[in-house]
């Protein structure tokens, strides 16, 4: 949600968006936002919260609404080995696509 107020968007679109597009304007209204909230409450609004107690990423201009939806980012947004029985499926994520790209090359098809 952004200040615009549309909860039209789910999170992971928003999310998207802001990270692999880096796309900032609202879908809905195309205003740029520079900060939007990522919470599962569609009756929450930025002007309502202590920004300051809440989880901020700075890169993604998103606060969150708390540590659980942080970690769901994260995974989302996260380079992961999909592939069934690898070790790694679970693992915390690659920090690069570079990473990911070599565990996949010589992890499974070399």
């Amino acid at each position: 949600v952004g200040r615009c107020r549309h909860p039209d968007v789910c999170w992971v679109c928003t999310l998207r968006l802001r990270s692999l597009d880096k796309d900032r304007r609202c879908p809905v209204c195309k205003e740029d936002l520079a900060e939007v909230l990522i919470t599962d409450d569609t009756s929450a609004t930025l002007e309502d919260q202590d920004l300051d107690s809440l989880i901020f990423d700075e890169a993604l201009g998103a606060y969150f609404i708390d540590a659980r939806v942080r970690r769901e980012a994260a995974r989302l947004l996260g380079y992961r080995c999909e592939i069934e029985g690898c070790q790694h499926r679970q693992d915390s994520a690659f920090q690069t696509l570079k990473e990911l790209e070599d565990h996949l090359w010589w992890g499974h098809w070399r």
